[in-house]
Order: structure tokens, then sequence, then C-alpha cells
């Protein structure tokens, strides 16, 4: 991912990412037509723009061939907005444009008019939520797409005391480990794990680990049954 970021509307949701953004060291240009939200976080970003995203001339200014990807992070009600802005965006080459939407027709509409991604954030926290309470091993879960997700959970009590080679999850349910969260005291201190990145297959599974896994929704679901 290229680490020139425009975010289009500094609303609570476009604020969120900003401030994520700016944390991780992305250069950050935010963009709203509210000089109160703009100033708000003019401080933690590389440019804070008053620009009406809808205002075509004044959008041309910005130096688009330098941007890597545009959030366009308009939601309700300015949905007119969105649209027009992701068309604009379009237009002036903008190499890859997110765009939140509130539905499925306004994802349907940004599709069409150009944008290269979608998402709902009220849905994918919801998702998330539901997938917690249904997996109870589950701790978070991210969808990379529809099918595609990577997962941290405690492991079923029929996977301590054995190693990864032992377990061969990614033969028995296609699921790859690719780091184990190890706590101080089988979890009952969350913080300050040690971090095994790329564990070997020797590694052994404890009562203080949190798995890490990447593979399909439905392959998770299934380690409940372990």
């Amino acid at each position: 991912m290229g680490n020139r970021i425009a975010v289009i509307g500094l609303g609570s949701f476009g604020l969120h990412v900003v401030k994520a953004l700016a944390n991780q060291d992305f250069i950050v240009i935010a963009i709203d037509k509210l000089k109160e939200s703009v100033e708000q976080i003019a401080d933690i970003v590389s440019q804070a723009l008053i620009i009406d995203s809808t205002n075509e001339d004044a959008l041309s200014e910005i130096r688009w061939n330098e941007i890597d990807i545009a959030i366009v992070a308009i939601g309700d009600p300015n949905l007119e907005a969105s649209i027009v802005t992701v068309t604009l965006l379009k237009q002036f080459g903008v190499r890859r444009i997110i765009s939140r939407v509130s539905s499925q027709l306004h994802s349907r509409i940004l599709k069409q008019v150009g944008s290269d991604e979608i998402i709902n954030p009220e849905k994918d926290m919801a998702g998330m939520l539901v997938n917690r309470l249904a997996m109870r091993n589950v701790i978070d879960m991210r969808f990379f797409d529809e099918e595609n997700v990577i997962s941290e959970f405690i492991p079923p009590a029929s996977f301590i005391g054995k190693t990864l080679l032992e377990l061969d999850l990614r033969k028995k349910l296609n699921i790859n480990i690719v780091a184990i969260k190890r706590f101080p005291e089988e979890r009952t201190d969350r913080s300050n794990p040690r971090l095994i990145a790329n564990p070997s297959a020797n590694d052994m599974v404890t009562k203080r680990d949190v798995l890490v896994g990447i593979g399909k929704k439905d392959d998770f679901d299934k380690i409940s049954q372990y």
C-alpha cells in the first residue's frame, strides 16, 4: 500500500480513519468543506484542506497524481456528495478509491462510477460482533474479502500441549497459523504478550496462547468442533 492517502469527509468515521493513519506514520491529506472539522485535525496531518469535494475546480487543485489512495468517508445524509466526489476522483485518475457506503444501492452506484473498494463500517462492525458471539473462541476477526479472514482465537482444550505440526491445521482445516501471542499468565493478563511471528512446526500451543490464523471464515467455524 502507498503511504500518501487523502481522506475526504471528516465526520466521526473520517476522523477515526485520519487519526489511525497518522498514528501509523502515513502521509495524510485531510479534506472537508467545514472549517471546524479541518481545524481539529490540522496539527496531526500533512495537509488539512477546506474544500467542497463536489466542486470540480477546487478539487482539481490537488495533485492527485501524487496520491496513492483516496478514502471517501462521506456518509449519510450526503450520499449525492459521495457519488459526485468518487466520480471526480475517477476523472482525475486517482489510483485507488475506497468509499464508505450506507446501503446496497449506494454501494452499486459507487462501484459504477469508479470506486475500487467499498466499506460499510456499521455492517462490518455488526458482522464482527456477531462472529465473536457465535464463535466463542474468537477474540477478533477481520475480513480480507467476503470469504477470507485473519482471526485471533483461543485454542480449544484439545490443542493444548500439541505442536503446530501435530495439529496440522493447514491440512485439516485449511488454516495457516501465522503468529502466536503468548501471555504471561494463562491469558488472565492481556498486557504485553510475547509475539511469536511465523511460528515453526515444532512450536507447542500452551494455555497462555492466542493463535493468529488466516483462512476462510467457514473453516474457522469448524474450530469449535475440536
